[in-house]
């Protein structure tokens, strides 16, 4: 090679290093530039993770067995005799308008975690009697629709206790005045948190205290409607149904041998329930699958059906993937000894790869109750479904 071939390569491989220098220094700048642009910023994130095909969360159909607790129902009772209403109810079609698709991913903007309550912080440096501050609140609780609770500093203990509970001679020092933002009904209304503003106002005007708030009346509906979105989203029981063969039905006797060797027991409505151990809770349940869904203990030995229900609540069971685990075991059990076959709440058959899948369903909906700081079975949880 030429000593002028050589110079024109290495001159070359400089201005290509030179090129690639700049390229990289106007980059940064154009970056950091638009980096004060924040939607700018999303619009090229997104664009180029459409060039690059990334994997994106997917919205997944609901498992029938995975129902809202507000459409649960039991199968009207059939006719005696009726072999065509049992196996209609065994092939019924699936209605998916009835199914919320449950995602990765929660919505970015729900705001985590989830505030619970709206409350009001009335300090003071004179400790007063539980009577004097009861009277106040007395005056106003009517007033209040949702849950409410009226906390106090004991003095000179220092503990938080509830008013309600503290004899009237009772003195504290700080006091909380806190109102539950969703329950079952709905969520709080403006009108309810402007007359909980109203009560504290005269606890402070009567006391002679400053007070603080928690947020804004405006702030507070906005977390009741998204806390109402979730619960009314995943308040959910999973379901799964045991069917008799056709032409066949379940002996009462056989019933409850089955649900005594599971370790369940008769209980509230005349339903089976595997209970906790430790705290006598229940667990899940099992039904008879046909209005009304009790079973007479003193009728079981000419009682019979063509199918029950096992049924557990999401938010209201610790550690649901466990305790589905539990649910499916006693399903199968009585599946085999029973010769009945595992159907989902729209009577298509459960097999392993059903159970998993629900299973994974499980899971990701306990996830999303972690992110928001409602634990299921937890104190919170209980209060809200």
């Amino acid at each position: 090679m030429s000593l002028q071939l050589a110079l024109m390569l290495l001159g070359l491989v400089a201005l290509g290093l030179v090129l690639l220098f700049s390229y990289t220094r106007g980059r940064i700048k154009v970056l950091d530039r638009l980096s004060r642009f924040p939607r700018v910023m999303r619009l090229f994130g997104r664009f180029g993770s459409w060039v690059r095909k990334e994997p994106r969360a997917r919205a997944v159909q609901r498992e029938p067995s995975l129902v809202s607790a507000s459409e649960f129902h039991l199968d009207p009772a059939p006719e005696a005799g009726g072999e065509n209403t049992a196996r209609l109810d065994n092939q019924r079609s699936v209605d998916e308008s009835r199914f919320t698709p449950v995602t990765a991913e929660f919505d970015d903007d729900l705001g985590w975690p989830l505030k619970i309550d709206y409350w009001a912080r009335v300090p003071g440096s004179e400790p007063v009697t539980c009577h004097d501050v009861l009277s106040v609140y007395r005056r106003h609780e009517l007033d209040l629709e949702h849950p409410h609770l009226i906390h106090g500093r004991s003095y000179p203990s220092n503990v938080w206790v509830d008013l309600e509970e503290a004899s009237s001679a009772d003195r504290f020092s700080d006091l909380v005045v806190s109102v539950q933002m969703v329950d079952r009904r709905g969520p709080v209304t403006e009108s309810e948190l402007t007359r909980t503003n109203s009560l504290v106002y005269e606890l402070a005007e009567e006391l002679n205290r400053k007070f603080q708030f928690d947020m804004t009346v405006e702030e507070a509906i906005d977390q009741a409607l998204r806390l109402d979105h979730f619960c009314q989203r995943h308040d959910v029981l999973v379901i799964v149904n045991i069917a008799a063969q056709e032409g066949s039905e379940f002996a009462g006797n056989d019933i409850q041998r089955i649900a005594e060797r599971s370790r369940m027991q008769i209980g509230d409505m005349g339903m089976f329930h595997f209970l906790d151990p430790r705290t006598g809770h229940s667990r899940f349940t099992m039904a008879n699958r046909f209005e009304p869904g009790n079973f007479d203990l003193a009728a079981l030995k000419t009682f019979s059906t063509r199918g029950l229900t096992l049924f557990m609540s999401m938010p209201r069971v610790p550690d649901p993937l466990a305790v589905f685990d539990e649910m499916i075991a006693v399903a199968q059990y009585a599946a085999s000894e029973l010769s009945g076959e595992l159907r989902d709440p729209d009577g298509g058959k459960i097999g392993e790869s059903g159970v998993e899948k629900i299973r994974q369903q499980v899971t990701d909906i306990g996830e999303l109750f972690h992110r928001v700081g409602i634990v299921p079975g937890s104190e919170e949880a209980l209060r809200l479904f």
